[in-house]
């Protein structure tokens, strides 16, 4: 737990960077007293509820790639909770479209809700710095189902690879996920579509996997990397 001189100290730091006009990335979590892990139905899952530290990460890194690699894209976050990279995306890197992809009713909820906090649907509030905010999109995304991946923006009727960019954070915790997880990812990149995924190095069942999984159906991984010192 934080102490409260930590907290006090947090406040100042980001009331000073208010002040300096920064773009603050605004969150909120809910209590997961009830959490449950997933176990066969992912509308069940409530882990999505809380904010996870591989989301911090992974939301540092968005932010490091800049719009040099997400600006004017298609980005969506997988699995996205209370969708902490996705939105350090939207606010900072210029992609074209959003996508906040979940499936817990609860979780989707609490989507809303952030991005309404971070000024995203008010026309009057969304303004970015290049003078074109993203569009922001909270989709329930089952990832065995096809008919529930992003389509196009024309509406085209062929959902599959309509996505540049997949941002993941801590996703696969059960051996269970990984095949569902790997046909997501494969089904919606476009041909030379780019994954970012962040989670600790051990403690989840079948994370081992997911990387051969992946190349198997033609994800080649590109490269992979310790969390640098100044993301903790």
């Amino acid at each position: 737990p934080a102490r409260a001189d930590d907290d006090a100290r947090a406040v100042e730091e980001a009331t000073a960077l208010a002040d300096a006009g920064a773009l603050l990335l605004r969150m909120r979590e809910l209590p997961m007293s009830d959490a449950k892990l997933f176990d066969g139905s992912a509308m069940d899952d409530t882990t999505g509820l809380g904010i996870w530290a591989a989301s911090i990460v992974l939301a540092r890194w968005t932010v490091d790639l800049g719009t040099a690699r997400l600006g004017g894209r298609v980005v969506c976050e997988l699995g996205a909770g209370c969708g902490v990279p996705g939105l350090a995306a939207a606010l900072h890197c210029a992609p074209r479209r959003v996508i906040l992809g979940d499936l817990n009713a609860r979780a989707l909820d609490n989507l809303r809700h952030n991005v309404a906090l971070n000024g995203f649907g008010a026309p009057a509030e969304s303004a970015r710095a290049d003078g074109a905010p993203p569009t922001v999109e909270i989709m329930p995304i089952e990832w065995e189902d096809p008919s529930t991946w992003p389509r196009a923006v024309d509406g085209a009727d062929d959902v599959a690879a309509h996505v540049d960019v997949i941002l993941g954070a801590d996703l696969v915790y059960q051996a269970s996920a990984v095949e569902p997880f790997v046909r997501a990812v494969s089904g919606m990149l476009r041909p030379g579509g780019e994954c970012f995924y962040a989670s600790p190095e051990s403690g989840r069942d079948g994370l081992a996997e997911v990387v051969s999984r992946m190349e198997a159906v033609g994800v080649e991984l590109v490269r992979k990397v310790r969390v640098p010192d100044v993301y903790m």
